[in-house]
């Protein structure tokens, strides 16, 4: 993976290197999510959890309509 990076931007490269990272994790494998309100890393769990992962996450607040989706994809909450 190192020397396919060598290709890529700057730019891209530490995200391309989580995207390695969490391709080695097993189905049923627990990914905890900080700040999983926004609407992006809300998106992510959505994914995460569509491909058999167990999700979590903590935020702030959650607020409607994104509040609502994350607690129907997180099996565990933490606000504040």
């Amino acid at each position: 993976m190192v020397d396919s990076l060598k290709a890529v931007p700057n730019d891209y490269r530490s995200s391309l290197a989580r995207i390695a990272e969490i391709s080695h994790l097993k189905k049923g494998a627990h990914v905890h999510l900080v700040g999983i309100c926004g609407t992006g890393m809300a998106a992510v769990g959505l994914l995460l959890k569509q491909l058999g992962f167990r999700v979590t996450g903590s935020d702030k607040a959650f607020y409607p309509p994104i509040g609502d989706v994350v607690r129907g994809i997180a099996e565990k909450l933490f606000e504040g």
